[in-house]
């Protein structure tokens, strides 16, 4: 068992129940990963849009740029009074600490 916030489970829960099929499994896709530069096999991806009639992952830029977007309306700022930034691999690192078990959904 895993003990969260309320408001992480609460999204978590969301973004779980946008990539769900219509018997509750996370739909499976296929990526590319750019630094391997080889395609994966399908996995069940958070971060995944609907175009045309499949499923495909949203890159690590689109992911980043929502995470910045998101955080910059927040107004937080680090210790020298800069916007706080986020990457996705700030998020894979937050996942896993989350989850040390190895028995998480692949992030991005």
């Amino acid at each position: 068992m895993l003990v969260i916030s309320p408001e992480l489970a609460d999204v978590l829960s969301t973004i779980i129940s946008r990539v769900r099929d219509v018997n509750g499994a996370v739909l499976l896709v296929v990526s590319y990963d750019t630094h391997e530069r080889v395609w994966n096999p399908p996995m069940p991806l958070l971060f995944q849009r609907h175009i045309g009639v499949e499923n495909r992952p949203i890159p690590a830029a689109g992911i980043r740029d929502m995470l910045n977007d998101a955080l910059s309306r927040t107004g937080l700022t680090d210790a020298n009074n800069r916007p706080l930034s986020f990457s996705p691999h700030d998020f894979r690192r937050l996942v896993s600490a989350l989850f040390p078990c190895g028995d998480y959904l692949q992030v991005c």
